[in-house]
């Protein structure tokens, strides 16, 4: 089973986003938590190690993978994400 865990980075960006985005990446986050391996629905970003991200509509949630732990690092849409890495 994989715990999660957010980074002030991530409460950050999900606090500048629309409230309907803000409730869908939430219900996201709370299906995949209950999932016994989340990374099903993940992809690798290959340039990065141990870096994944999952897709929520047109937004991206970039996370660390560490063990058992997903660290979530940043959500935005999916035309900037890549540019903040």
């Amino acid at each position: 089973m994989f715990e999660f865990f957010v980074t002030s980075n991530f409460k950050k960006a999900l606090k500048a986003l629309d409230q309907k985005t803000q409730n869908s990446i939430r219900t996201k986050l709370e299906h995949l938590s209950k999932q016994e391996n989340p990374l099903l629905f993940s992809k690798k970003l290959k340039e990065f190690k141990d870096i994944f991200r999952f897709r929520v509509g047109n937004y991206r949630i970039v996370f660390r993978l560490e063990k058992n732990k997903i660290i979530l690092l940043l959500v935005k849409h999916r035309k900037d994400i890549y540019e903040d890495l």
